[in-house]
């Protein structure tokens, strides 16, 4: 999503909560796992699936959804997928440990049904999966295959 830069600002003000990275890790070309602590995500409840949001520009936010959740700590990891000149890549380029970031979230995310199919453990980002994966989960779980989108 994008926002005037004057409203941006105030939605980052008002809705995000400070979080400090603590590691960053090239786990292959292209996939970057950041790890972040937030003492607002102590003794916080939190679902797989729900998304976090970053302001990753002037006008842009971005959607990810935690790969862990640790609320005891308070530490939870993305995994990011650099895209080109993306908005989202310019601001990974600068996160390092001790670089604080607002962070909106958790909440949204997954709907869940009954007999769905959770892929809560492969959805690092918002171009991670892919039809290859998706196809081999529809294939080891026909019947709840409807469940997968």
């Amino acid at each position: 999503p994008s926002l005037p830069a004057p409203l941006a600002a105030r939605a980052e003000r008002w809705f995000g909560r400070p979080a400090t990275v603590v590691e960053v890790v090239e786990l292959s070309l292209g996939l970057v796992r950041v790890g972040f602590v937030a003492v607002t995500w102590r003794g916080r409840s939190w679902l797989p699936g729900q998304e976090v949001e970053f302001r990753v520009g002037d006008r842009e936010f971005r959607h990810y959804t935690p790969a862990m959740v640790d609320p005891t700590t308070g530490r939870f990891d993305v995994v990011f997928v650099r895209h080109g000149e993306a908005p989202g890549t310019g601001w990974l380029a600068g996160l390092a440990p001790g670089v604080e970031v607002g962070v909106m979230g958790p909440g949204g995310g997954v709907r869940r049904e009954p007999n769905r199919l959770e892929l809560s453990s492969v959805m690092p980002g918002q171009y991670a999966l892919t039809d290859a994966p998706i196809s081999l989960l529809a294939r080891l779980a026909p019947e709840r295959a409807a469940g997968i989108y």
